[in-house]
C-alpha cells in the first residue's frame, strides 16, 4: 500500500485549525476604562453650564456697577451745593477785642455737609438776630461783605455786620469763621435769640462732567463685557449680565437710598 505522507497531513490539519483572537484581562479593566472615558466628557473642561461666571455677572458686575451709577447721581446732586442751618442756642458770650475796641461775641458750630468757604461762594448771608417783644433788631452780612477783610486780631480774620433795628442802628459788628463755626462780634449787651447761614457752594465743574461722563463709560463697559462673554465661548457670564439688569437696578434703588440718608444726614 502506498504511504501516506505525513507532513501532508500535518499541513491539512494546521489548515482545519479556525483562527481566533485572544484577549487577556478581566471585565473590570474594560468597565473602569469605559468609566474614565466618560467622566472625561462631562468634567471641567466639557459644555456644561459655569454657574460660577452666570453669578460673577449677576452677583459681582451688576450690583457693582448700580452702586457706582446711584453714588454717583447722588453725590453730584445739585441740592448739594447748597448749604444752611439755624440755631437758637449760641454760646455763652465772650468778650473780644478788634482794633483796641471790645465786644462781645457768641459762636456756633453749624451743621453742614461740608465746610462753607464765604470768600469763595455763589452766594451767602449770615445773620445774628437780638428779638424782643417790641421789634426785631439784628447784624447781617452777605457775600458783598466777605470781599475785603475788615480787620485781623491774633490771626483771626474779621468781616463787617451790616447791623439794623431800632436797638442796633449804627452799631459796629464782625463776624468770622472756622469751618463750620461763625462767630459774631457785636457792640451790644443785648443777649441773641438766633443765627443762621444760607449759601451755596461755588458749582464744580468737575461733578457736572462725571455726572454725564461715569454714566456713558459704565453703559460701554456693561455692553462691551456682554460682547465678549458671548463671543469668548463664555455664555454664562452673558446670561448673567442679561439678568443682571434686574439685580443691578435693584442695587440702584437701595444704594441711592442709603447714600442720599448719608449725605443728608436723614438717619
Amino acid at each position: 500500500m502506498p504511504r501516506q505522507d505525513s507532513s501532508s497531513e500535518s499541513v491539512g490539519s494546521s489548515n482545519s485549525t479556525p483562527s481566533s483572537n485572544i484577549f487577556s484581562g478581566d471585565v473590570s479593566s474594560f468597565s473602569s476604562e469605559n468609566n474614565v472615558y466618560t467622566s472625561s466628557e462631562n468634567g471641567p473642561g466639557s459644555d456644561g453650564f459655569k454657574w460660577s461666571l452666570f453669578f460673577l455677572g449677576l452677583l459681582v458686575i451688576a450690583p457693582i456697577i448700580g452702586f457706582i451709577l446711584a453714588f454717583n447721581v447722588v453725590s453730584n446732586d445739585e441740592n448739594n451745593n447748597y448749604f444752611n442751618d439755624w440755631t437758637n442756642s449760641l454760646s455763652e458770650p465772650e468778650e473780644v477785642t478788634i482794633d483796641g475796641a471790645t465786644y462781645n461775641s457768641w459762636y456756633h458750630e453749624f451743621d453742614f455737609q461740608k465746610d462753607p468757604v464765604p470768600t469763595n461762594s455763589e452766594w451767602i448771608y449770615v445773620e445774628i438776630d437780638f428779638y424782643n417783644s417790641n421789634n426785631w433788631n439784628g447784624c447781617s452780612a452777605s457775600e458783598n461783605n466777605f470781599y475785603s477783610v475788615s480787620s485781623i486780631d491774633d490771626g483771626i480774620l474779621w468781616y463787617d455786620l451790616d447791623c439794623y433795628g431800632d436797638n442796633l442802628e449804627n452799631t459796629q459788628g464782625y463776624v468770622s469763621y472756622d469751618g463750620s463755626t461763625f462767630t459774631f462780634a457785636v457792640d451790644t449787651t443785648k443777649s441773641p435769640s438766633s443765627s443762621r447761614v444760607d449759601g451755596e457752594f461755588v458749582n464744580d465743574i468737575d461733578n457736572e462732567i462725571s455726572l454725564v461722563i461715569i454714566p456713558i463709560l459704565m453703559v460701554i463697559i456693561y455692553i462691551g463685557l456682554l460682547i465678549y462673554s458671548f463671543n469668548s465661548g463664555k455664555k454664562e457670564l452673558g446670561y448673567g449680565l442679561l439678568a443682571g439688569l434686574l439685580t443691578g437696578g435693584v442695587t440702584f434703588c437701595l444704594s441711592g437710598l442709603i447714600v442720599s440718608m448719608i449725605f443728608y444726614n436723614d438717619f
